[in-house]
């Protein structure tokens, strides 16, 4: 290739890459359709049902890991609100360390719970934030 074909080419590739990035409100949309679609894990994370186990619970707060990741990378979500989400399900994870995934929640749950009402709490905040159209999995 000669080095003509190099500048347009290069231009050609960054308005391309310019392009792909989407509106804020496309952005919006994405991260609302991604939180939406969540609602039932929040759901089990906030209110686990009798019958759960920790390996239930933990693999629930494991699943928002790219939805979190979306979050933080979004520029319509402001950075302390994806980092507290974060900071939350990691708090939320470190709760549940060391319990073996078949052991009842109902067996844990006396104050080790109390994280994992936080992230439920943290993905309600940022569906109102960004007006999502998501019910509320503390209700």
């Amino acid at each position: 290739m000669s080095g003509r074909w190099l500048v347009p080419a290069l231009i050609g590739i960054v308005a391309a890459s310019l392009s792909c990035g989407g509106s804020p409100e496309d952005e919006r949309a994405a991260l609302c359709e991604d939180l939406g679609n969540l609602g039932a894990t929040v759901e089990l994370i906030a209110s686990p049902p009798v019958d759960a186990t920790v390996g239930q619970v933990r693999g629930a707060i494991e699943k928002l890991d790219p939805t979190i990741e979306q979050a933080q990378d979004a520029e319509v979500v402001p950075d302390a609100d994806a980092e507290g989400f974060r900071t939350d399900q990691e708090i939320a994870l470190e709760a549940l360390r060391g319990i073996g995934d078949d052991t009842s929640i109902l067996e844990v749950a006396e104050g080790r719970l109390t994280p994992t009402d936080a992230v439920a709490a943290r993905y309600r905040d940022l569906t109102v934030a960004l007006g999502c159209p998501v019910a509320d999995p503390l209700d």
